[in-house]
Parts: C-alpha cells; sequence; structure tokens
C-alpha cells in the first residue's frame, strides 16, 4: 500500500494585489508565515521542494478599447533540505522573467493585479541507491527481469553484473557474481 505524500498549499494574499503591490509580499506577515511552515516542514522531512504558482490581469490598450488576459506563471522547483536554502530572489527573478518572455515580442501588456499567488510545497525523496527490493509479483511472473537478493547497498552494481555475466541458474543469488574476479 502507497502512503499519500504529504501537501501543504500555503496562499499569500491574493484578494487582488496590485502590481505596485508585487514585491512586497515577501516583506509581509505572509513571509513570517511561509518561514515558519518550511522550517515545520523541514523538521518533520530531510528535504521539501517548494513551487510558486501565480496568476495576473493583464491589460493593453488596442485600437478599439482595452484587452484583458490572464497569465499563469510557475517557478521551476527548489528543493530544501539542511544542505539547501529557500531563494526568495530566484523564485522572484524567476518570475520576472517569465513575465517578460510573456511580453518579449512586443504585447505591451502590463500587469495590472496578482489574482493568485500559491505557495506549493511538497516533501521531496531523492531517488538514490539502496539495498534490496523485492519485485512486484505481476513483473515477476513474467520471468524477463533479474533481481539480485541482496543486503547491501551495492544493487546497481550486482545489475550490471547479472547481465554481463548471465548464470546458468538461480541468477538473483549474490554468490553467482561475487567469484567474478573484477570486485
Amino acid at each position: 500500500m502507497h502512503k499519500k505524500t504529504d501537501t501543504i498549499v500555503a496562499v499569500a494574499a491574493v484578494a487582488a494585489v496590485t502590481a505596485a503591490d508585487v514585491y512586497t509580499i515577501t516583506v509581509t506577515n505572509t513571509t513570517i508565515i511561509f518561514i515558519a511552515v518550511v522550517v515545520l516542514l523541514l523538521s518533520r522531512y530531510r528535504s521539501i521542494r517548494v513551487t510558486v504558482r501565480t496568476s495576473g490581469a493583464f491589460s493593453r490598450v488596442v485600437p478599439h478599447g482595452t484587452q484583458h488576459i490572464t497569465g499563469n506563471f510557475i517557478t521551476h522547483p527548489q528543493l530544501v533540505s539542511s544542505g539547501y536554502q529557500l531563494s526568495y530572489e530566484q523564485l522572484l527573478k524567476d518570475l520576472d522573467g517569465q513575465i517578460e518572455e510573456f511580453n518579449k515580442r512586443g504585447s505591451n501588456f502590463v500587469l495590472d493585479a496578482v489574482t493568485q499567488f500559491t505557495f506549493v510545497i511538497t516533501q521531496y525523496r531523492p531517488l538514490a541507491g539502496s539495498t534490496y527490493v523485492p519485485t512486484p509479483a505481476n513483473i515477476e511472473k513474467k520471468k524477463a527481469v533479474i533481481n539480485v537478493v541482496n543486503d547491501d547497498n551495492r544493487c546497481f552494481e550486482w545489475a550490471v553484473l547479472s547481465c554481463l555475466y548471465p548464470p546458468k541458474a538461480n541468477a538473483n543469488r549474490v554468490s553467482n557474481y561475487t567469484n567474478i574476479g573484477i570486485l
């Protein structure tokens, strides 16, 4: 049974923030709450992923009046752990770059208001080699995969050796690969 990944979404004060207020969001009480959430989640999990999703109301003057559209933006995820701190500056730089790209070809749209500003914080579990994990039954029945049973952190090594030096029998036993002479 799989455990559902915890997701926490912290929504900043968004009830029609004007363009002039966009950069002041990070110095309000929202920042203090956001930092507290990040610290709390880092104490619970070893690493987290932080992304900002935002929507803005844009307008421009056209010959027949004013044109209004909505722009949606999302930052690249930042990985935060004991070794990597969150960079608010990078989040803002990323959002600024996306808005500039949105206006790049001379569209002359102007940001009128931020209509949504959401911090998305999720648990991050990086892939890493580890010890033996049993093959799921539906894959094991096909007899198409060799999964070497071991009690160390050398799974990748055993997988490569099982392909390079296939034994005649019991391909899932480590003892078939320890006597090869290259270890």
